[in-house]
C-alpha cells in the first residue's frame, strides 16, 4: 500500500550501504553531494560513480525496503500501456512499467523512486503502484531497447572529489 511505501521511504539507502560496510562516508557525502546538484536517485549515482555493483544496489533496496527482486530479462512484460509514461520520464527516475492489474500497476526500479513521484502515478493511474526491485543495468539496456537514450545525468562529468577517489 501507499501507506507502506511512505513510511519506508523515511528510511536511508546511504546509511544502510555504510552500516553494511559497502561505501564510506566520503563516498556517501560525494553521492549526496552530487544528489542535491541533479535530483537523481542515490542509488545509481553510486553505481555510477563505481562505488557499488548494481547486483550491490538491487539487494540493499529489495532488503531495505522488503520489495521482491525480479529479472527484468526474465519478464516479458505488457507493451499496452501506451503514453502512461513518457520515455524521459522513465530514464529519469529509472524505472520500466511492467503490467497493469485492476487496481495495481507494477513498475520495475534500481532504487526506490521518491513518494511525490508514487504519488503522481497513482492520481494519473487511479493505480496503486506495486514495486519490484531490478538491476540498475537491466534498466538502462530496456531503456536504450525501446529507444529511450540514457539519461543527460550519464553524460555529465564527476565532481572533482569523485573522479579523484575513483
Amino acid at each position: 500500500s501507499m501507506k507502506h511505501l511512505e513510511k519506508l521511504t523515511r528510511k536511508h539507502l546511504g546509511e544502510l550501504l555504510l552500516d553494511d560496510g559497502l561505501i564510506s562516508q566520503n563516498q556517501l557525502e560525494d553521492a549526496q553531494s552530487e544528489q542535491k546538484l541533479t535530483g537523481d536517485p542515490l542509488g545509481p549515482i553510486l553505481v555510477d560513480a563505481g562505488y557499488i555493483s548494481d547486483w550491490d544496489l538491487a539487494k540493499a533496496v529489495a532488503t531495505q525496503y522488503q520489495l521482491p527482486f525480479l529479472e527484468l530479462a526474465m519478464f516479458s512484460g505488457n507493451s499496452e500501456f501506451g503514453d502512461t509514461f513518457r520515455p524521459e520520464e522513465q530514464a529519469k527516475h529509472r524505472f520500466v512499467p511492467l503490467d497493469s492489474l485492476g487496481s495495481v500497476i507494477t513498475l520495475a526500479v534500481a532504487d526506490l523512486p521518491d513518494i511525490e513521484f508514487l504519488r503522481s502515478v497513482r492520481e494519473r493511474t487511479g493505480q496503486t503502484p506495486f514495486i519490484f526491485v531490478t538491476l540498475l543495468s537491466e534498466i538502462q539496456r530496456h531503456l536504450a531497447e525501446s529507444g529511450v537514450t540514457e539519461p543527460a545525468a550519464a553524460a555529465r562529468p564527476w565532481p572533482p572529489s569523485i573522479r579523484r577517489s575513483r
